[in-house]
C-alpha cells in the first residue's frame, strides 16, 4: 500500500463568477510564499468555476483547508480508480515548426492511454464495440468540451492554450508509478490546469 504524500486544497468560489486563469496562477503563488524555482502545486478549476483544486508538494500557507492525499485514499494494486484529467490536445507539426494542430478524438484517447499506462493504470476497455477484437480492445476515455484560454505570461507574449478534459475508469497495475502521477501530473504540459490527475477509488 503506497501513500501519495502531498496535499490537496479546494479554494471555493461561492458566487460562481467566471475565474480568470492567469489571475488564478499568479494569486495561487501566494499561497507558497519564499518558494523558489518550478511551482509546488498543480491546480485546475472546475467546470461550472465553483472552486480550484490544487495539488502541491508543500502544505499551502493560505486559510482553505489543505488535506494531505493519504487522508483521502491509499494506492494498492488492484484498486479501480475513477480518473478525471485536463489535457492539451495540440501538437507542433514538426519540432523547430510554429504550425500546429489538435489533435483527432481517437489520437487524444491513445495518448490519454499511454499516459495512464507510463502511469501504472491499466484504463477499462470496451470488448462490446465495433471496433474492438480480442487482440484490440477499445480503451474506453470519454472526452468533454473545448477550452479555448488566453495565457498572459509573466515574460513573453500571450498565447492561446486549448484544454480538453478526459475521464475514464482504471486499475492500478503499479501502485508507485500512480502514486508518482499523481504527486507530479502527467505529459509535458503541466500549467494552467493542464496534466493534474483527479483520481478517487470507484464507489
Amino acid at each position: 500500500m503506497i501513500d501519495v504524500s502531498n496535499y490537496l486544497s479546494a479554494i471555493p468560489n461561492p458566487l460562481g463568477w467566471d475565474i480568470d486563469i492567469n489571475a488564478a496562477h499568479k494569486r495561487l503563488w501566494e499561497g507558497f510564499n519564499g518558494h523558489l524555482g518550478t511551482a509546488p502545486f498543480q491546480f485546475r478549476i472546475d467546470e461550472d468555476h465553483s472552486q480550484i483544486l490544487v495539488r502541491s508538494s508543500v502544505e499551502p500557507v493560505w486559510k482553505f483547508e489543505a488535506r494531505t492525499i493519504e487522508e483521502v485514499f491509499r494506492l494498492y494494486e488492484g484498486l479501480a480508480l475513477d480518473v478525471d484529467v485536463v489535457v492539451n490536445p495540440v501538437v507542433r507539426l514538426a519540432r523547430q515548426s510554429t504550425e500546429r494542430f489538435l489533435k483527432a478524438p481517437e489520437d487524444l484517447v491513445n495518448f490519454v492511454n499511454r499516459k495512464a499506462q507510463a502511469a501504472g493504470l491499466a484504463v477499462a476497455t470496451d470488448w462490446f464495440s465495433d471496433e474492438a477484437d480480442d487482440l484490440d480492445p477499445q480503451p474506453l476515455v470519454s472526452l468533454w468540451g473545448m477550452d479555448q484560454i488566453r495565457v498572459v505570461p509573466s515574460s513573453g507574449a500571450p498565447f492561446p492554450l486549448y484544454l480538453k478534459r478526459a475521464k475514464f475508469i482504471a486499475e492500478v497495475v503499479d501502485p508507485d508509478k500512480t502514486a508518482h502521477a499523481i504527486r507530479t501530473g502527467i505529459g509535458r504540459k503541466k500549467r494552467y490546469g493542464c496534466g493534474m490527475l483527479l483520481a478517487l477509488p470507484v464507489r
